[in-house]
């Protein structure tokens, strides 16, 4: 028995001595994240950047669309908490519980009622883990010495954002993605309750709070924007709430590489657009 505890108090002091190290040299370091081993990993990675600090008075919450603007794109006036395959009701579910009271809201409305990721959600806010996780930082999930070390990789290897403001769309696979977006968007839509009752409580309570909350389209393949589905859901978002939409001129400068996801050149003009715009509204609603 006592040689078990004194084993078991060795571990714990050479785990704590690795940790401290670990976490000194990150602090020397100050490694540039952008590379993860998945796309769940990436999200949760990003729902954490926000709760741990990287917040803003102007939040974007969206799905894959609004994730091509880039917060390297934004000013540090604006987050987008958009996440890769994921959903508006996330972000602002995640918004809701970490606290945090924006002074505007700007929600896509593309693909807005998509379910939330009650998984990921729970992951980040697992009760009390998450808040010990926002002092002993390395225990954040970026940190993962693997997501180093292919972050680096990347930095090294990867391509430059002069590289990607150059790239070509494949024509090919451009028009065989619009080919399956344009069948999917016929088809009828079906409004799930449940999903328009949770953005309408989730929207009350940030405008309770003094928020204000716009809708915004992210820009589509032209041969998409007035399909049904789209057409149907704009109907039950104007129908349903009286917020102001951020209108955004609709520019045939705007590319998409498969119909709906806007190229990296396409992504980062549309995201000054955007900004300029938003400021716009703000100041003909004062």
């Amino acid at each position: 028995m006592n040689l078990f505890t004194f084993n078991f108090k060795n571990v714990i002091s050479i785990f704590l001595l690795l940790l401290g190290i670990y976490s000194l040299l990150l602090m020397i370091i100050q490694p540039k994240v952008i590379m993860f081993q998945n796309i769940q990993q990436k999200n949760y990675s990003f729902a954490q950047e926000f709760i741990y600090g990287n917040k803003a008075p102007n939040i974007i919450v969206g799905s894959s669309m609004a994730a091509r603007m880039k917060n390297e794109f934004l000013s540090e006036d604006f987050v987008n908490l958009s996440f890769a395959g994921g959903s508006v009701l996330t972000g602002l579910q995640t918004i809701k519980k970490s606290g945090f009271i924006p002074k505007t809201i700007y929600i896509e409305e593309n693909i807005i009622f998509r379910d939330k990721d009650q998984k990921l959600i729970d992951a980040v806010f697992y009760p009390l883990w998450w808040k010990v996780k926002k002092y002993i930082f390395v225990l954040q999930e970026k940190y993962q010495p693997l997501n180093i070390i292919i972050s680096k990789l990347k930095g090294s290897y990867g391509k430059s954002h002069e590289e990607y403001m150059k790239e070509i769309r494949n024509e090919h696979i451009y028009k065989m993605n619009l080919m399956i977006h344009k069948k999917n968007l016929i088809m009828p839509f079906i409004l799930d309750q449940s999903k328009l009752d949770n953005l309408k409580s989730l929207i009350n309570y940030f405008e309770e709070n003094g928020t204000l909350v716009f809708f915004f389209e992210m820009p589509i393949a032209k041969e998409l924007e007035n399909s049904a589905q789209l057409k149907r859901q704009r109907d039950i978002i104007k129908n349903n709430f009286e917020n102001e939409w951020l209108e955004i001129p609709k520019l045939n400068k705007y590319m998409t590489e498969d119909g709906i996801h806007l190229m990296y050149k396409s992504a980062y003009t549309f995201s000054f657009t955007f900004q300029e715009r938003a400021e716009s509204l703000l100041e003909e609603i004062k």
